[in-house]
């Protein structure tokens, strides 16, 4: 399985000061919207402070290195730095007719695997009245999941199994940062500058608030979502809280010609720390 075509890198004007804490006057690197490692090809130059750089990097890590997008990343041939330095096998453990199981390192370009996205519930600020609640808790409503690589039955059927047997760890807390990075470079991009005081999204991002269920959610399930046949999609719009505040809203679906699952970030809203107790 391959994936879209990948559109040329799109080159913005340099923005000459860190768009998360807005330092300038000291070494800036480029910073990519949705990463470059999911294929991302908006490039803001000039945009991030080393810090800032270290912890966007250290999030992007988590789970494209060693996280839930490594297997989907290598089977899907996805951009990388230093493809020399990839893996050539992933370790695979099957399920054989009589239920015992074996493993095998595989080899990439004949590897099958799953890609695993969680599903929220919908944002609380969304959904609830004010006061929101000042907790840390995240409700997983479901799993979306796709096949990656070789046709699974054929794959199966050559090792001579039944199916796979896997332990996916989803690291949460950087999925939903990672989630953030994406939703703020965007908001970003399209709309400028965010002050931080106004932007659960940056807040969430640099690790100063954890009510991550307050302000990032999915799609209701009853709303119609599409597979598309791009790798990801990421849209703005403005909306309004369960309370009637305005509020600037992205949807991330990255993915998407896999698995048509959305996730909302509220990147802007006025006074936001008001409406939470505690």
């Amino acid at each position: 399985m391959t994936g879209p075509a990948i559109p040329p890198t799109e080159r913005l004007p340099a923005v000459n000061h860190c768009i998360y804490c807005g330092a300038d006057g000291v070494p800036l690197t480029d910073e990519h919207i949705i990463p470059r490692g999911l294929n991302g090809t908006i490039l803001l130059p000039k945009s991030t402070c080393k810090g800032h750089q270290e912890l966007t990097s250290g999030i992007e890590l988590a789970l494209q290195k060693k996280g839930m997008f490594l297997h989907p990343r290598l089977l899907l041939g996805m951009r990388s730095y230093n493809k020399k330095r990839q893996p050539t096998h992933i370790k695979i453990e099957f399920i054989a007719a009589d239920n015992r199981t074996f493993k095998k390192n595989v080899p990439v370009q004949e590897a099958a695997s799953v890609l695993v996205m969680p599903m929220f519930l919908q944002s609380r600020v969304m959904t609830v009245d004010q006061p929101l609640p000042q907790t840390n808790a995240l409700e997983i409503q479901a799993i979306d999941s796709a096949p990656v690589g070789r046709e699974m039955r054929s794959f199966l059927q050559r090792h001579r199994a039944i199916g796979l047997r896997g332990r996916q760890t989803i690291d949460i807390n950087s999925f939903l940062r990672y989630l953030c990075k994406i939703a703020y470079g965007s908001h970003f991009v399209t709309r400028g500058k965010i002050a931080r005081e106004e932007s659960p999204a940056l807040s969430l991002l640099l690790g100063d608030r954890q009510d991550f269920g307050n302000w990032v959610g999915c799609v209701p399930l009853e709303e119609p979502m599409q597979l598309s046949t791009d790798w990801h999609q990421v849209s703005i719009a403005d909306m309004e809280t369960k309370t009637g505040v305005p509020c600037a809203v992205v949807r991330v679906s990255l993915f998407n010609f896999l698995v048509p699952c959305t996730y909302t970030v509220v990147t802007h809203c006025h006074d936001y720390r008001a409406m939470v107790t505690g």
